[in-house]
């Protein structure tokens, strides 16, 4: 697999998750999204503590919109399901055939796109077989852009396009891509070659990409993070600071107000708003 996809993660910071099953959550207790991780915590007010939801191995939560809709996937038995998060619970929404792996990019008009990857028998990927996907949330069917293929690394949901990098291994190198997100048949154009990192964005209509240090548009940049991506007109970061600590940077595209909060566990997006759940803390702050 790819940079993108191997998903192997070192968090370096010391907070003494334990698990917490789904019929564990109760009153008092809240469930967040912990982005560097890419996992469900629950947060108990009265007690002001804090467990993972699910702390079973390879387990990880992908965040779809950025707000409700994630999907929890294990990169181990190669299992997926869409599942809504609720203030203190989850539903499923959908779960997807075994030995196929749904990636989100992001959400658009009742359609969830996703970079799609194909296991064999083994559960390794079968990585000629890797393409961007769409699922519509009406059908539940899953339809698979059919000129799209390649070392799919990143991909990102703008009105009009999809927007995505294909990874070249021999070169260790990137190809900026796009593709309309309302026919999957069509032939993909290419953007930019030679892009030095994968990661790509779309934040107040402007596409933007990575040399490695900078996010950058056609008119703005900015430093990049461990965890960079756009919530309307905001600009949400996640890193680790010198004590380390995860923190998050809030960026107001608009106006550069910023905003940072240091020692967090988890954010929750709903509303125009992001709630912040820190160590005996929880601000809410609009976006």
């Amino acid at each position: 697999m790819t940079k993108r996809l191997s998903f192997v993660f070192t968090f370096v910071i010391v907070i003494l998750y334990c698990g917490c099953s789904a019929k564990d959550v109760k009153e008092g207790t809240e469930l967040f999204y912990n982005p560097y991780i890419q996992k469900f915590v629950c947060y108990n007010h009265r007690y002001q503590s804090n467990n993972l939801l699910d702390p079973t191995k390879n387990q990880f939560q992908y965040s779809v919109d950025n707000e409700d809709i994630y999907v929890d996937g294990n990169s181990f038995t190669n299992e997926f399901e869409i599942v809504r998060l609720n203030d203190n619970s989850l539903s499923k929404i959908y779960e997807f055939s075994k030995n196929e792996g749904f990636f989100p990019i992001g959400k658009m008009d009742g359609k969830l796109y996703f970079i799609h990857s194909y296991y064999d028998k083994n559960g390794q990927e079968e990585r000629e077989k890797r393409r961007l996907a769409v699922f519509d949330l009406n059908t539940e069917k899953v339809e698979d852009f059919t000129n799209v293929f390649g070392l799919i690394d990143y991909g990102a949901v703008g009105k009009d396009y999809i927007y995505y990098t294909v990874y070249n291994e021999q070169k260790d190198i990137y190809t900026l891509m796009r593709v309309k997100n309302d026919d999957t048949n069509q032939t993909p154009e290419i953007i930019k070659t030679t892009v030095q990192d994968g990661l790509v964005l779309v934040g107040g209509n402007e596409l933007y990409y990575s040399d490695g240090n900078r996010l950058i548009s056609e008119k703005k940049e900015y430093k990049k993070e461990s965890i960079n991506f756009f919530h309307h007109n905001s600009l949400i970061q996640c890193y680790i600071n010198s004590k380390s600590q995860l923190c998050i940077r809030i960026t107001n595209i608009r106006n550069n107000i910023v905003l940072v909060e240091e020692n967090i566990i988890g954010i929750k997006i709903k509303n125009n708003e992001i709630i912040v759940c820190k160590l005996k803390q929880v601000e809410t702050y609009e976006l």
